[in-house]
């Protein structure tokens, strides 16, 4: 472009100058005829240069669009090969915790607890690459429904004390008083935004966190709904240009700052804002809004007079956790003050009387127990101790003087629950709960281990009719696969309200397993309805949950449960479950093993092991594989050529690590050789791999297809 220019210009000033220096009509106009036919050229040759970058543009442009195309269907690949790794690293987590719960305490339990701890960290970390390609692929979707803010809640203490082996947090919950119990929203993405930004202040060594619940006035909207997280860690946001930004770490074969990252596009895709600053003192605080939505008739029960108006203290060492359980309580017309602990003895003996003590648990000791004796009115008063459920450290041994307890983080559901304990008589509360007599039994521990059980083992239990209960697709997955053998009648319902679809419909159901935290209807709520149909009294209600604190457990068998297993789903535990609440048929099937067969390119064995031991597991990401990968070879080939070679480290990478999983050794193999002529940046080597990668992937793809159908 820029020598056509020059010719023009060199044209006409020739033109020009010819003029003044033609000394003759003749030679001027033979002048004039040469530079008008360079100019004419020039013009030309700029004429058809530009049609040429036209026609390069729209190549261009095509090139881009195959190439975009080209990266969506990559995205998609490794965002479905990543749901599978979670799956596996979820029956990774419940093996190894199954093992740790076998070996007594000694000097390995300590260690064998960190590793724990790191396995659950990985599946922290699967979930949110989930999240993170969904988000790239767009296939993330908000979907809204009535949800209760305290099961929310419940569900971030359960997340975070899975991975607190080590750590004390002390966590606060402060609710302000307009917020409803009932609101309107994506209960699991809100979740995620507030799991994410509590457990990276905990991994940066936070050991305090605030969450503040409020209602407040918008810009361009009516209200907000805020979530505001105080820590006490410190660090200078300002210079901190990396914190929302996923950035992959080569060293260490992962993304930093993956779940902020997350955080902060889920509330944009739900319309709101995730932001981070420092306060006065120089610590970090995140702020999260959100419309503020509530169903248009929130119902709420009449409480009982017996429960409102006492006279309560609150003596503890964390202020904004006493200031959080004052508002709680004033929430249900009480008196309280809060006393510091320094002060306390001294107020006990100025003050007339409480109703309620309720003292850190840290402040019980030998002295302080004399003391309080000596007061006349303390011996009127039920003492509470207020004892942290995410402290790993021994409950404080004088808590025994206490009436009852109080665990932190808490709730105005479980300050509820408490209040009808220590003032409603035993059969009171019974028959708030609404529930029928089930005339069932009840197991209030957590189930034993049955040794030696298989898939094959549930069997026993042929012919039983089951409803699963469950919003959460994977878990639905993982009970169905422990029991696909069993020959018993399985139904599947998303949440609270399905499952009373499902029985409306069928009838009769000999078990119902029941996750707690769902949309539209949760575990509890659905439990109660049912509970009040006498012809549902012999149908056993088991809860499948994260949620094992003692106040979530008392309330379990309230509402009208019979037993409890906890997330992750061991099948060791769940055969014991069923054995209690099921009649055994004692018909076991005694189906002929099948010869050992060898499958081209596929080590089975390998690949079960890996699939913890369970062979419809392997087939399901065998499964799962083939569908993903089926046509890996054009598009490895059509990256090479369009040298593409970040997009090919990726897709080698994504096979390469999952072939190993899957037993595909000769694969496994050839990626890795292709992934060293990558790092060494031997590109020219590359296409001499594309014949050997589809041969390899069209025999696995073969015996993928006839093993499954085996």
């Amino acid at each position: 472009m820029k020598s056509l220019r020059s010719m023009v210009w060199f044209s006409l000033f020739l033109l020009f100058h010819t003029e003044l220096l033609a000394s003759d009509a003749s030679s001027l106009s033979g002048l004039y005829i040469i530079a008008f036919s360079i100019a004419i050229a020039g013009v030309a040759s700029l004429i058809f240069a530009a049609s040429r970058i036209k026609t390069i543009k729209k190549d261009y442009e095509k090139i881009q669009q195959t190439s975009k195309e080209l990266e969506d269907k990559q995205t998609q690949m490794v965002a479905s090969m990543s749901e599978q790794i979670l799956s596996m690293v979820k029956q990774a987590v419940g093996g190894t915790t199954a093992i740790a719960n076998k070996i007594k305490k000694n000097e390995i339990t300590e260690e064998l607890s960190s590793v724990i701890e790191s396995e659950y960290k990985l599946l922290d970390m699967a979930n949110d690459l989930i999240e993170f390609l969904r988000l790239k692929s767009k296939r993330v979707t908000i979907s809204p429904n009535n949800y209760k803010l305290d099961n929310l809640l419940n569900d971030l203490t359960g997340f975070l004390s899975k991975n607190l082996e080590t750590t004390n947090l002390e966590l606060t919950y402060a609710v302000d008083k307009n917020i409803p119990g009932e609101l309107i929203g994506d209960t699991l993405k809100i979740s995620k935004i507030l799991y994410n930004i509590m457990d990276y202040t905990v991994e940066q060594g936070a050991t305090k966190l605030v969450l503040h619940v409020s209602k407040t006035r918008g810009f361009e909207r009516n209200y907000e709904l805020t979530f505001f997280v105080k820590t006490n860690l410190k660090r200078d946001i300002e210079k901190d240009t990396s914190l929302f930004k996923a950035i992959y770490n080569e060293s260490n074969d992962s993304y930093d700052s993956l779940g902020l990252f997350v955080a902060k596009e889920l509330a944009s895709l739900m319309e709101g804002e995730l932001i981070a600053r420092n306060d006065i003192k120089g610590n970090i605080e995140f702020l999260f809004s959100m419309a503020f939505v509530h169903p248009e008739i929130i119902l709420q029960d009449d409480l009982d007079t017996r429960l409102l108006r006492k006279d309560i203290a609150i003596v503890d060492t964390n202020t904004d956790y006493a200031q959080a359980l004052k508002t709680m309580l004033e929430t249900y017309k009480h008196n309280v003050m809060v006393i510091k602990p320094s002060e306390f003895l001294q107020q006990m003996r100025e003050t007339e009387s409480f109703d309620i003590i309720a003292m850190d648990e840290k402040l019980f000791s030998a002295e302080t127990m004399k003391q309080l004796e000596k007061i006349p009115t303390y011996k009127n008063a039920k003492v509470l101790a207020l004892s942290n459920y995410l402290s790993k450290t021994n409950t404080h041994y004088y808590t025994k003087d206490a009436d009852f307890k109080l665990f932190k983080p808490t709730t105005r559901e479980s300050l509820l629950m408490l209040l009808r304990r220590i003032y409603l008589p035993q059969e009171e509360q019974i028959a708030c709960s609404k529930r029928s007599a089930t005339h069932l039994k009840t197991y209030t521990e957590s189930f034993e281990k049955t040794p030696d059980v298989t898939s094959e083992t549930f069997a026993l239990f042929k012919g039983a009719k089951i409803l699963i209960v469950e919003d959460d697709v994977i878990n639905q997955k993982v009970v169905a696969g422990v029991l696909k053998h069993s020959l018993m009648q399985i139904d599947i319902a998303n949440d609270g309200e399905e499952c009373l679809e499902f029985l409306a419909r069928e009838k009769h159901y000999d078990l119902i397993l029941m996750d707690i935290n769902m949309p539209k209807m949760d575990g509890y709520a659905a439990t109660k309805i049912i509970r009040q149909d006498s012809s549902y009294n012999k149908v056993a209600i088991i809860s499948l949950t994260a949620l094992t604190s003692p106040d979530e457990i008392h309330k379990m068998f309230e509402v009208g449960m019979n037993a409890h297993l906890a997330k992750p789903l061991h099948k060791a535990e769940l055969f014991t479950a069923l054995d209690m609440f099921l009649q055994q048929t004692d018909e076991m099937l005694h189906e002929e093993k099948p010869k050992k067969l060898t499958f081209e390119g596929l080590d089975r064995e390998k690949g079960i092991a890996k699939a913890n031991g369970s062979e419809e597991f392997y087939k399901e990401i065998l499964r799962e594989f083939y569908e993903t990968y089926k046509n890996s070879a054009k598009i490895f080939e059509k990256l090479i050529h369009d040298y593409r070679y970040e997009q090919v480290r990726m897709l080698c990478l994504d096979i390469k690590g999952l072939a190993g999983s899957i037993g595909a050794n000769e694969l496994h193999d050839l990626m890795f050789d292709i992934h060293q002529k990558l790092i060494f940046k031997k590109f020219d080597m590359l296409p001499e791999y594309i014949n050997p990668f589809q041969e390899k992937l069209t025999v696995l793809n073969s015996t993928i297809k006839n093993y499954i159908e085996s």
